[in-house]
């Protein structure tokens, strides 16, 4: 599973320079839900980490996202590099959501700056609030999805049926007229 994610990341990644060799300059969002599966094997994690660390200077915003820490950080390589900590150091933003309490330690350990008030509130965040770390700022948020936002992230069938028919609307409806 994480070979198969890592050629799709590579064939992403080459299509993103190829694009880029072509002249076009769009920017692009590329969001990574469990990024863990990709941090499990050293050398699929150190070219995903690579990969994010280069990302903006090709014009990509990448997004990274596990449901916990050690997950995202993965398992260190044979010289005992965790590959997430990498992508975590290079991240302009960081979101934390409610995580488990026998965390908090290692959470401490890799967000030193955030101050023990917040993270010791962490295991017991409502849905939706977070911590958002900024280059130069330290928020609590609380998320409330829009109806067609809980709509587009929702895993009932019924919901991605109206997601695919509004997106099918949408696509006619911004088409150039011929």
């Amino acid at each position: 599973r994480a070979a198969l994610f890592a050629m799709v990341v590579s064939n992403i990644s080459q299509a993103l320079a190829n694009r880029q060799r072509a002249g076009d300059r769009t920017q692009t969002l590329f969001l990574i839900d469990e990024i863990g599966v990709l941090m499990r094997d050293d050398i699929i994690a150190s070219y995903v980490s690579d990969q994010f660390k280069t990302a903006r200077s090709k014009g990509v915003s990448m997004i990274a996202v596990d449901q916990d820490l050690p997950n995202l950080l993965g398992t260190p390589d044979a010289r005992g590099v965790y590959h997430g900590a990498i992508m975590l150091a290079n991240a302009m933003y960081t979101l934390l959501y409610r995580q488990k309490a026998s965390e908090l330690p290692q959470l401490r350990e890799r967000f030193s700056d955030i101050p023990d008030e917040l993270l010791n509130g962490l295991p017991t965040m409502p849905r939706g609030t977070c911590i958002m770390q900024l280059p130069d700022d330290l928020l609590r948020v609380h998320i409330t999805p829009s109806d067609f936002e809980a709509m587009v992230f929702s895993s009932r069938l019924e919901d991605r049926e109206r997601v695919k028919a509004i997106n099918t609307r949408l696509r006619a409806a911004t088409r150039p007229a011929s």
